[in-house]
């Protein structure tokens, strides 16, 4: 989803320009739904909580 919301699934990849410019709301989304359907394991808010 991300290589999509930033226009970029045909490369395969990121630059760091790509990711700089990714709506926040698009990554909180991402976020709230790999975390809620990993059952609170994985998402980029549980990675920051971890010690």
């Amino acid at each position: 989803m991300i290589l999509k919301v930033s226009d970029q699934e045909k490369k395969g990849w990121l630059k760091k320009e790509h990711i700089k410019e990714f709506p926040c709301q698009d990554l909180r989304t991402i976020d709230a739904l790999w975390t809620k359907y990993s059952q609170g394991h994985f998402g980029f808010s549980v990675w920051k909580l971890s010690p």
